[in-house]
């Protein structure tokens, strides 16, 4: 019996952090990741209302020492099963299902050269 073929990409970062205790510190760091991730929030256009949940917050800086990464995408599989599998994921609703698909699809790719 098989035992089931699962998909991932595991990512492991190790190093030192330190938490933000300033303020402005944290200010500044919640400002920035609301400008890339979240630039339409109304948390930019007022100030105030950003350092009152920066209350609430705890945030830290990582100086990364190693980053060690691990990867299956049912490379010990036929190619037959693993277009299979891709095509299986490419039908889900659930975006993450998809964005596996895309993965499997890109390494297939690179692979069959």
């Amino acid at each position: 019996m098989d035992a089931p073929t699962w998909n991932y990409i595991a990512v492991h970062v190790h190093g030192r952090c330190r938490i933000l205790k300033e303020d402005d510190e944290l200010h500044a760091v919640l400002q920035d990741f609301l400008r890339v991730y979240e630039p339409d929030s109304p948390l930019l256009a007022d100030q105030g209302l950003l350092r009152r949940m920066a209350a609430g917050a705890t945030a830290f800086v990582m100086d990364v020492t190693s980053i060690e990464g691990k990867a299956k995408g049912s490379q010990n599989k036929t190619m037959a099963t693993r277009l299979s599998v891709i095509d299986h994921l490419r039908q889900s609703s659930d975006g993450r299902e998809r964005a596996t698909a895309d993965w499997m699809e890109a390494l297939v790719s690179r692979h069959s050269h």
